[in-house]
């Protein structure tokens, strides 16, 4: 039993309008803030295509506002700002840079909307209102796809329009735009593109390296290959999870995920060779040894067995034995750094024995080289300084010191004091 949809009914209450006023009558509100725009959105480099693009065609889309209640030095309304900041930016920029003064300045006449709060409203719903506005308004301005790109700078080229006023409708470079238009000139690229069977930078890249070297109709033929032969992968893949009641989605069921950056490169290669295509990339796993540095870069890889040919095998095992032959001589040098490391405590001891005696050895020889040598001071001694000792001096240390005999009379008591002191033993003796 299927459900029917719910309808839709009508949430907004406020009306809209369109009018004609000054750009000086336009204002940003801080307390009203409809910008959803981030980061650097709002940059001046960022809106320079599109300051270039109000210069050259004027303005296409009107801006959105809201009267303020107030009035400007002339008593025109002000109007408040809730959809198209990048295109008022871009003017003030245009205006900054005097890009064109004659038509673009801040009196000039611009088209706006007019938000108007409906009968019966209330302030807070008309505030919703005017939200809600703001956010689908930059919802609903998408970018164009890949497709469409390409469609619209085919349909430039048929109507002759000159490629900078091209690429500023785009908000591309020339460069770009010179890209898409490389791809339009040759149909069949273009289809593959678009049936995203390669990518378009890939692809743009290709035809003009092709046609550099007159290459244009082996590209193609190589390329047809090239795509019928994944295209018929996968069908198989398909085929394999329809058994398991799966299917492939998204990028999965495109050609394009074949083309890596390695096999374009090698095509770039076989190009400018003059070599028809091929798909012998050769495994590239990246294994790098820099020495200044002291490094190893591995990069990690994933392959399908499945999709590996006897060649691409015999290029992994040459790539991994020339890696064999770096890692030997630094597996060697790495085991010499170890085994230097690892002292038992014997070793230990030894070595510091060592230490000890060369340090005695040196302080031995220092000795023997300085023996006999004056020291390095010996010059800047002073001599003593004689004293002078007046008579009275001495007459005063002669009366001092006591006389001869007495100095014996005490030494032969000290003796007989010792006699006196002898045992009872001795006495007998």
């Amino acid at each position: 039993m299927t459900t029917s949809k719910k309808a839709v009914s009508r949430s907004a209450k406020s009306t809209s309008r369109t009018i004609r006023i000054r750009l000086s009558q336009v204002r940003l509100n801080k307390d009203e803030d409809y910008c959803h725009r981030l980061g650097e959105a709002l940059n001046a480099d960022n809106l320079a295509s599109l300051a270039d693009n109000l210069v050259a065609e004027g303005q296409q889309t009107p801006m959105t506002v809201h009267d303020s209640g107030q009035k400007d030095g002339t008593e025109s309304p002000v109007y408040i700002l809730i959809g198209g900041f990048r295109r008022y930016h871009a003017l003030q920029k245009a205006i900054k840079q005097n890009l064109d003064t004659a038509r673009i300045h801040q009196h000039m006449e611009i088209d706006a909307v007019e938000v108007v709060r409906g009968e019966d409203q209330s302030e807070d719903e008309y505030r919703k209102d005017l939200l809600i506005r703001s956010v689908a308004e930059n919802e609903q301005r998408r970018s164009f796809t890949m497709a469409e790109k390409l469609e619209i700078v085919k349909g430039f080229k048929t109507a002759k329009v000159p490629d900078p006023r091209a690429a500023s409708a785009l908000a591309i470079s020339d460069t770009q735009y010179r890209r898409f238009v490389s791809v339009t000139e040759q149909e069949w690229l273009h289809k593959y593109v678009v049936q995203n069977c390669i990518g378009m930078s890939d692809a743009a890249e290709l035809i003009q390296a092709a046609v550099k070297k007159g290459r244009v109709k082996e590209f193609e033929e190589d390329l047809d290959k090239w795509v019928a032969k994944h295209r018929a992968l996968i069908e198989q893949e398909r085929e394999e999870l329809a058994k398991v009641g799966k299917k492939l989605s998204g990028s999965a069921e495109h050609v394009k995920k074949y083309a890596i950056t390695k096999l374009v490169k090698h095509w770039m290669k076989c190009i400018e060779a003059g070599r028809r295509f091929d798909d012998n990339v050769g495994f590239r796993f990246g294994i790098r040894v820099d020495s200044g540095k002291g490094t190893i870069l591995i990069p990690s890889a994933q392959l399908k067995i499945t999709e590996l040919s006897a060649a691409d095998f015999e290029t992994m095992i040459g790539e991994l034995e020339y890696t064999v032959e770096q890692f030997v001589p630094l597996m060697r040098q790495r085991r010499l750094v170890e085994q230097s490391t690892e002292v038992s405590p014997e070793e230990m001891e030894m070595e510091r024995g060592r230490i000890r005696s060369l340090r005695r050895e040196r302080e031995e020889q220092k000795a023997a080289a300085e023996a006999g040598r004056p020291a390095a001071d010996f010059a800047q001694v002073k001599a003593p300084e004689l004293q002078v000792i007046d008579a009275d001096d001495e007459a005063d240390e002669e009366s001092e010191s006591p006389p001869a005999e007495e100095v014996e009379d005490e030494q032969l008591d000290v003796g007989d004091d010792a006699d006196a002191e002898a045992t009872p033993a001795e006495e007998e003796e």
